[in-house]
């Protein structure tokens, strides 16, 4: 195993930089351990994959794949469905973000402007066009994330899962991977951009997914439109609150004068 890596290592020093920032990214592997399928196994994911493109033609699901580092725009657009963002667009975000675009460095994205956009950016991205995150609370049981009984409160999901492998690690890639999973025409989709298309889910493949996302320490991320009565009437009593909390401090100081 060691002089797997070490052969991996020399290969990866004699490419020049942009073949190995696409040689880091060909590498991963999910985390979730592969098991045996049985017979009977694949022959309902065919026939998943034939529902799926049927589906899909019928009702033109939008469904981006994977382009080098940009799993974070994918999965944005994939919830959209639409090509919303480009990745100018969440470049821009990340400059905002750090105040200045002529950092060389940017730590919410790979430094060669290759995607691997952070968790603010999407969050900047979804509340410029009306929506907000909600992180679930991983202690808690999945069934709750009944998506087609909760389709006109969450929006979709986006799920942060983690990828295993050494190399990877050693040569400084981020080994997590964005993607969307989204009630579309009455179906849950995984939108996965790493997929060759969208694939249809029952609620317990729903399920099944989010234990191993679960188990592996990913995180499930809720989008939500955002409500702007509500926010506006939190945004008032936030103010009231800090109004009474100053006038308070006033008091005190006063008394402490007198």
């Amino acid at each position: 195993m060691i002089f797997s890596y070490k052969k991996q290592l020399k290969n990866f020093l004699n490419i020049n930089l942009s073949q190995r920032m696409f040689y880091c990214y060909q590498q991963t592997d999910f985390v979730t351990k592969k098991k045996k399928v049985s017979k009977k196994s694949k022959e309902k994911n065919s026939a998943l994959e034939i529902e799926s493109k049927i589906k899909m033609e019928e009702g033109k699901i939008y469904h981006e794949k994977q382009k080098m580092l940009f799993c974070a725009k994918h999965a944005l657009n994939n919830l959209y469905q639409a090509k919303k963002f480009t990745s100018k667009d969440l470049d821009d975000i990340c400059d905002q973000l750090t105040k200045t675009k002529y950092l060389i460095y940017n730590p919410h994205r790979n430094i060669f402007k290759l995607g691997n956009y952070d968790i603010n950016v999407i969050d900047k991205a979804l509340q410029n066009n009306g929506h907000t995150i909600q992180w679930f609370d991983m202690r808690k049981d999945v069934k709750e994330l009944n998506l087609l009984e909760q389709k006109n409160d969450i929006f979709g999901l986006i799920l942060n899962v983690q990828y295993k492998n050494t190399f990877d690690k050693i040569i400084g890639c981020n080994t997590h991977h964005w993607l969307t999973i989204k009630v579309i025409n009455n179906e849950i989709y995984n939108l996965d951009s790493k997929q060759n298309a969208a694939q249809i889910m029952s609620n317990d493949d729903l399920y099944d997914f989010l234990l191993e996302v679960k188990k592996n320490n990913g995180q499930i991320l809720i989008v939500r439109k955002v409500d702007y009565d509500q926010q506006i009437n939190q945004d008032i009593n936030e103010n009231k609150n800090e109004i009474i909390q100053g006038k308070e401090e006033l008091s005190n100081d006063i008394a402490k004068n007198n």
